[in-house]
């Protein structure tokens, strides 16, 4: 799995998990400096201290002399007697101090052969001082080693400069060496730490890019999204959270194409039926205003008869033929009434499949909601890991932040896409209604159809009568003119509720076009 299939948190948390082990690999290499110079300073320090046990041994071999003379010129024993403890003081640090010049191993061998060299002298020196001093028992007396004490003193002046100027030397070359380990070891922090720097620099770089790549490809999806464009993919296929947003995204996407495809063929489809329920509705009109007008001459003709039954016959054949006609008309008009009921019934089943496409839309819409949700929370853990990361983590809340703004702008593109599912649904909800109203004005156009198709029947079998009994015609001309009047009434209302049918089915037909429009502001 590589870096780019990482959790963000991971891809985070390797940069600052590489910060802290090039802190520490750093820390390690100038504590192991540091031991190196402190090695050298010890070694510095050690030549001081052999440089301050020569001062003393040198100042001791002048002092010894001082003591022997001290006690050439003391008046009493006493004096003498302080002279000879403090020539034996001086003669034990000359000694031992020298000594540990031979001894020592802190020394280096130039050191050691020196004062291995110097050493005889010294304790001539200092054994000629005792004798010398004890010879002495008067003041001024001069003994007779005294020449050999001072011969033995020269020597010793001459020996003592060759520890000192070794001691010297390793002082100097101890002295270099702390400023050369010093100088090294400044070197190797130093590149340690631009090396650090580096490659901190390029994993920063690279986790930047594995980062911000995906998440301005997804941004640019999105951004297609909110203007309608329903072609356009991410094509991140990473298995980080980046990748699983991609991957939700374009699912959502597919899912609105499919949704929005399904919306404009259901729009098309109740816009073809509505126009259809509409040419239905003119028919019925014009067969309404046909039966109007027969109607009416059923009525003169009825008229006519009540006034002379001499042409009673006459009209009865006339009123035969006319209701014929009406008969003809009214089974016309009941036929078309059935027609429309079931455009209305297909129609009403065309909105229903069309308000479960809007409600898939909703509910499409609503998971591109959580996930912008989901996102804006990535962006707020982002920004809290970056926080922790402190300096280093500054790129990070700025990646961090253009996650938040895509969020926010994914909210607001649903927002406006719910406004529209949601206007509609409402137009929906009016269509089923108005569908429902057409439903009940057509199933009273076919009840008036068949009140007309009962009257003329029942004309028919009053014109029979007539034909066969004339001498019932004056009786029935009334029952002919009442029942005519009730025909007229109720073509007058079919003509009515045909017309409300028709101003519905193009209400209808507007609401269809109005969701193609809708459709097509996306492309898919």
């Amino acid at each position: 799995m590589g870096i780019k299939d990482r959790s963000v948190g991971i891809k985070i948390g390797s940069i600052v998990a590489f910060a802290l082990v090039s802190l520490v690999v750093t820390a390690g290499m100038a504590m192991t400096a540091l031991d190196s110079v402190a090695e050298r300073a010890r070694e510095l320090e050690q030549a001081s201290v052999s440089t301050r046990q020569a001062l003393e041994a040198d100042m001791a071999h002048d002092a010894i002399r001082g003591d022997v003379q001290r006690a050439l010129l003391a008046g009493t024993a006493a004096e003498r007697q302080e002279a000879a403890a403090d020539l034996a003081e001086h003669s034990e640090v000359i000694t031992r101090n020298v000594s540990d010049f031979v001894t020592g191993t802190e020394e280096s061998a130039e050191v050691q052969a020196a004062a291995r060299a110097v050493l005889p002298e010294i304790e001539n020196y200092t054994g000629l001082a005792a004798r010398t001093l004890a010879e002495i028992t008067a003041p001024g007396q001069v003994p007779p080693g005294y020449a050999a004490f001072l011969e033995s003193f020269g020597a010793v002046e001459e020996g003592l400069p060759t520890v000192s100027d070794a001691l010297a030397a390793d002082a100097s070359a101890a002295s270099a060496a702390v400023s050369d380990q010093r100088s090294a070891a400044q070197w190797q922090v130093g590149l340690s730490q631009a090396a650090c720097a580096v490659l901190l620099s390029l994993l920063a770089w690279f986790v930047l890019r594995a980062i911000r790549r995906p998440l301005v490809e997804v941004s640019e999806v999105l951004g297609a999204l909110a203007r309608g464009d329903l072609t356009r993919r991410a094509t991140v296929t990473s298995r980080d959270e980046l990748g699983r947003m991609a991957a939700a995204a374009n699912e959502a996407i597919e899912s609105v194409r499919t949704a929005v495809a399904a919306f404009a063929g259901s729009a098309q489809r109740v816009g073809a039926t509505a126009r259809r329920m509409s040419d239905a509705s003119g028919r019925i009109s014009a067969a309404a205003e046909g039966a109007s007008e027969r109607a009416g001459g059923a009525t003169e003709a009825s008229a006519r008869m009540s006034a002379n039954i001499g042409t009673i016959a006459q009209g009865s054949t006339e009123m035969g033929a006319s209701i014929r006609e009406i008969s003809q008309s009214a089974n016309e008009a009941v036929r078309v009434a059935s027609e429309a009921s079931e455009a209305a019934a297909r129609t009403n089943d065309t909105m229903a499949k069309l308000s479960a496409s809007s409600a898939e839309i909703d509910n499409v819409v609503r998971s591109i909601t959580a996930i912008a949700g989901q996102t804006n929370l990535l962006a707020l853990n982002a920004t809290i890991e970056a926080a922790r990361a402190g300096e280093l983590g500054k790129g990070f809340a700025v990646v961090a932040g253009e996650v938040k703004d895509l969020a926010q702008e994914t909210a607001r593109a649903t927002e406006g896409i719910v406004g529209q599912v949601q206007e509609i649904q409402a137009d929906t909800t009016a269509a089923r209604e108005a569908i429902a109203r057409i439903t009940d004005i057509i199933a009273r156009i076919n009840e008036f159809q068949t009140t007309i198709a009962g009257a003329v029947d029942e004309q028919s079998a009053t014109t029979g009568e007539m034909n066969r009994n004339m001498s019932e015609a004056s009786g029935r001309g009334d029952e002919i003119a009442g029942t005519m009047a009730e025909v007229s009434r109720s073509v007058r209302v079919t003509l009515e509720e045909s017309a409300a049918t028709r101003e519905e089915a193009d209400r209808l037909t507007e609401v269809a076009e109005e969701l193609v429009q809708v459709a097509g502001h996306f492309r898919y």
